[in-house]
């Protein structure tokens, strides 16, 4: 149980000096992704009281390719740190193009103690393309926190919820597209929550709603919609999730594995369609939940399965620091 790294169970903060966390990412409410999770993850930890400062933490979470310089000049600072990849992706399938930002990924895992997946599919891939982590680096989905539906009202439309926070057209903008002429908006009501440049005729677009505002909306919609392409693990049908409303997803990336009911999947714009003519509410339950208390539990016991870091020479991670400088220049060389 969670409650065994508590100061208040062991009454000794030298025990639990060492078992203290620091996430190296920049947290921000008004953005989706990693972001809603690791705000999530701190929040948790932060009531467990095993949140600390880079100084007093055994425990540095990195985030896939986020703040990576900032990782590996912590790295040269404090040897004596157990570095946690947080990694997703491969992003370069999310994105339907090499993305230099694997790259990145790739020279932040050389220097990482313990490599966590959000999903089984995310590992598999990493292995294969990137050669990141090995077969028993765990598995922990994304967590949020679990609410009840709100009570549909049979005789209003049925209403379904869409979301997105990257322009990314993987993100699932064909199949939100092709809804906006096909759907009959006298019956349905579709809101899109996030950033698109598209410009919709039926869709409502509602924008500066930040993560924590969507996840207490979410329950107030029949249905939601998860749409994105090779997607590790998507934070939004988590939500979806737990909120026990229906969701339809397309099989695709993590998504297999965070339904059990098989008949929530469609496979292209067509077959999306034909659902939801067919929907009637509370006929596409995922089955499943995902509570962010057992994400941070998985988190805790994974991260002091390591008693101590790996030993690096610091001219290692010198040379990867020198090497990822010059990865990220050169992207932006090329962007010119």
């Amino acid at each position: 149980m969670i409650k065994e790294f508590t100061i208040d169970h062991f009454g000794c903060n030298l025990f639990v000096y060492f078992r203290m966390f620091y996430i190296n990412f920049n947290l921000n409410l008004n953005s989706g992704g990693g972001n809603s999770f690791l705000t999530r993850l701190k929040a948790e930890l932060d009531k467990l009281k095993l949140y600390s400062n880079i100084h007093k933490s055994k425990y540095i979470i990195i985030n896939s390719h986020h703040n990576v310089l900032r990782a590996l000049i912590i790295r040269i600072i404090y040897a004596n740190k157990v570095f946690i990849h947080r990694v997703d992706g491969p992003i370069g399938l999310y994105v339907g193009k090499d993305d230099f930002r694997d790259k990145l990924v790739q020279n932040l895992n050389k220097i990482s103690d313990l490599t966590i997946f959000q999903s089984n599919w995310s590992k598999k891939m990493n292995l294969k393309l990137l050669k990141i982590g090995n077969k028993h680096s765990p598995v922990i989905y994304n967590g949020s926190k679990i609410f009840k539906q709100r009570k549909a009202n049979e005789n209003k439309k049925i209403s379904i919820i869409i979301s997105s926070w990257s322009t990314n057209t993987n993100k699932g903008i064909n199949f939100f597209s092709y809804l906006d002429k096909m759907l009959d908006f006298k019956k349905y009501r579709v809101d899109f929550y996030g950033n698109t440049n598209y410009q919709f005729k039926n869709v409502k677009i509602i924008k500066n709603k930040n993560f924590k505002d969507l996840e207490k909306i979410i329950p107030n919609y029949d249905l939601s919609l998860i749409c994105s392409k090779n997607d590790p693990c998507s934070n939004f049908l988590i939500e979806s999730i737990n909120s026990n409303i229906d969701v339809l997803s397309l099989s695709s990336g993590g998504h297999n594995e965070l339904i059990v009911n098989k008949k929530c999947f469609f496979k292209d714009k067509e077959d999306l369609y034909a659902k939801i003519m067919r929907y009637k509410r509370k006929s596409y339950k995922s089955n499943t939940q995902y509570d962010i208390k057992n994400s941070v539990n998985l988190y805790i016991i994974n991260s002091n399965k390591i008693k101590k870091p790996i030993y690096r020479n610091r001219l290692f991670i010198l040379k990867i620091f020198i090497i990822t400088f010059f990865n990220i220049l050169l992207s932006k060389v090329n962007k010119i």
